[in-house]
């Protein structure tokens, strides 16, 4: 268990439906001691390689395997901690009837694991909603249900084509 400040960066990857969509839903959490370390890197690969969309973002998904592999590398060069949640939604029967609730419990599951180690913690959460109101409702669920890990939790939520550090976690 650490004493000083850790950042963490959240991503998703696949879709929060639970019966239709992808098959897997995965929140994964990167926390580094130092924020910037995960930007640069993401930095490094674009001047190297260029954008993977057009829009100027860096994306797993979009990028050819040797530039995953690079990422990847150079990722493992880092004081950095990777916590995942994967929900195999094909072994789910009867999905919960609220909206975002398998990605609330992914995402929660996370933090409550990153907490544990690091009890002061500054998130970035990639946005994976465009209401305002749904991303209150989710933090104000996370603040409530780890209360008793941390008093020293911050939550910012970003856009992963403007945040370097959610790029990197993609790839993860």
């Amino acid at each position: 268990v650490t004493s000083y400040k850790r950042y963490a960066f959240i991503d998703e990857s696949g879709t929060d439906a639970p019966i239709s969509g992808s098959r897997f839903l995965v929140v994964s959490l990167l926390t580094s001691a130092n924020q910037h370390d995960l930007a640069s890197v993401i930095r490094w690969a674009f001047k190297r390689f260029g954008p993977s969309l057009p829009d100027g973002e860096m994306k797993a998904s979009a990028s050819l395997p040797a530039v995953r592999v690079e990422i990847l590398r150079s990722l493992a060069k880092l004081d950095i901690e990777v916590v995942a949640a994967v929900v195999d939604k094909s072994s789910i029967l009867r999905g919960p009837q609220e909206a975002g609730a398998l990605y609330r419990l992914a995402l929660l599951h996370v933090l409550q694991e990153a907490l544990e180690r690091h009890p002061v913690l500054e998130c970035c959460i990639d946005r994976p909603y465009t209401k305002q109101t749904r991303l209150e409702g989710i933090e104000r669920e996370a603040r409530a249900s780890l209360a008793g890990l941390s008093s020293g939790l911050k939550i910012v939520w970003g856009d992963s084509s403007q945040r370097g550090e959610l790029q990197a976690v993609d790839y993860v």
